[in-house]
């Protein structure tokens, strides 16, 4: 969150121009001509926050009746509401901390630059508990296997925090891209930046964050309990999990690093898998 370098020329001399954001073709667009941060938050904090109520009410429906670690598939969305939740009042705060002392905290900041800190210590808790959930799925029963599971994947977070925190557009100042209205940042003009851009790529990070994750697979795949397993929905709450926490970010992530997608897109790309893959999840969990 060290952000001591905005300061300098600015980066364009005539007004910015924008482009739509789009994901599978379709246009990322809310109330606003413009797509800003804080809306694209605010909805993903209602959504999930929503999807949380609702889960509660289901799961104490009468006739619904889960093991203790399917709850997290309902845990899982606690940190996904905390996180927009931060998001948001990070914006509308302007931000926390001091600018010019060691600690500030600015998210405006972090997406002109092109990484998330509070997105990568959310998955600290978000991706092993759904690991720890996908292990049990397969039958492993093992409470140091589990914890295991559980700390690889946090050193893969790791990984992956210290990839992105390295691969960052070469940006000094970020008011170009900001509603002077309502201090909201823009994220088509932002995106419309980026794609110009190229950011600083470091891979090693990046690989050792998805060496980390593969082994891991491999390794709960080898020990599968065939006869654990629901055959009709444990399946696909197993795809699912995989999908979530290793091949969409994966893909998404190698994307970005060969400069095919813009850090804008990319978290788009992001908040429409934690609104849509978790409360799947979800479902399947339940019934």
């Amino acid at each position: 969150m060290d952000t001591n370098d905005i300061e300098g020329a600015p980066i364009l001399g005539t007004a910015p121009t924008s482009s739509k954001l789009s994901v599978c073709g379709i246009v990322c667009n809310l109330k606003r001509d413009k797509l800003t941060l804080t809306e694209a938050s605010y909805v993903g904090m209602i959504i999930i926050s929503i999807q949380l109520i609702t889960g509660i009410g289901l799961v104490f429906l009468p006739g619904i009746d889960i093991e203790y670690v399917q709850y997290c598939a309902l845990i899982g969305f606690i940190p996904l509401g905390v996180l927009y939740g931060c998001i948001y009042l990070n914006l509308v705060m302007g931000g926390w901390g001091d600018p010019n002392g060691k600690f500030w905290c600015d998210v405006k900041i972090m997406y002109v630059r092109g990484f998330n800190t509070l997105r990568s210590v959310v998955h600290f808790v978000n991706i092993p508990l759904y690991m720890v959930y996908l292990s049990s799925i397969f039958g492993i029963k093992d409470w140091f296997m589990i914890f295991l599971i559980g700390f690889t994947m946090f050193l893969a977070e790791w990984q992956n925090d210290i990839s992105e925190n390295q691969n960052q557009y070469d940006v000094k100042v970020f008011d170009k891209f900001i509603n002077q209205d309502d201090n909201s940042l823009c994220l088509e003009t932002l995106h419309e930046h980026q794609t110009s851009q190229t950011s600083s790529n470091v891979w090693t990070p990046f690989m050792v964050y998805c060496a980390i994750k593969l082994i891991v697979l491999t390794g709960i795949f080898v020990h599968w309990d065939h006869q654990s397993i629901d055959q009709t929905f444990g399946i696909p709450v197993a795809v699912l999990i995989v999908c979530y926490t290793f091949l969409i970010p994966v893909i998404l992530n190698f994307l970005y690093m060969k400069n095919q997608v813009t850090f804008c897109k990319l978290e788009i790309c992001r908040i429409a898998n934690d609104i849509t893959v978790p409360f799947l999840i979800f479902i399947f969990t339940l019934v």
